[in-house]
C-alpha cells in the first residue's frame, strides 16, 4: 500500500488513480485526516458506515472502461488485496456495469515500482545528508 497510498488505513478504502491522472480517496471518516495529510491525493472522501455508495457515486463519475485492482499472480507487490475483500468488492458491484471490468492492476503496479524505488532512495540520501549538486 506505502506504493500508491504513502500510509496505512484502518476501513475499507479505495484509492483511484485514473488514466487521466485523477486521483481520489475513499476512506472511513477517521482516515481522512491521515491522508489529507499526507496529500497523495487530490479529492479524498471520507465515509461512516460504507464505502459502497460513495464508491458507486465515483465510479459512475469517472465512467471507466476498465478498473485495475490490487491483485496479481506475479507480483508480490501488486497483490495487496484479500479474498475477503475481493468478496466484499463484488457484492458491491452486483447489478452494475463495473463487475464486468475488474482487472488485475499487475501491469500498473510494475510501471511504477521504478519510479517509486528511485523516490524513496532519493529521500534516503536526503536523510543521510547527501545532497544534489
Amino acid at each position: 500500500m506505502d506504493l500508491t497510498v504513502g500510509t496505512g488505513v484502518t476501513w475499507h478504502s479505495a484509492f483511484i488513480i485514473t488514466a487521466g491522472g485523477d486521483t481520489c480517496a475513499i476512506v472511513g471518516s477517521l482516515d481522512k485526516a491521515n491522508q489529507e495529510a499526507h496529500g497523495n491525493y487530490r479529492q479524498i472522501t471520507g465515509y461512516v458506515q460504507s464505502i459502497e455508495q460513495d464508491l458507486l457515486n465515483t465510479l459512475k463519475l469517472i465512467n471507466p472502461h476498465s478498473i485495475a485492482i490490487n491483485y496479481s499472480l506475479n507480483s508480490p507487490a501488486g497483490d495487496g488485496l484479500t479474498h475477503g475483500m475481493y468478496l466484499q468488492l463484488l457484492q458491491y458491484l452486483q447489478g452494475t456495469p463495473y463487475s464486468d471490468m475488474l482487472t488485475s492492476s499487475e501491469k500498473i503496479i510494475n510501471k511504477i515500482l521504478p519510479f517509486n524505488f528511485l523516490k524513496k532512495l532519493v529521500n534516503l540520501f536526503a536523510l543521510a545528508g547527501v545532497r544534489k549538486k
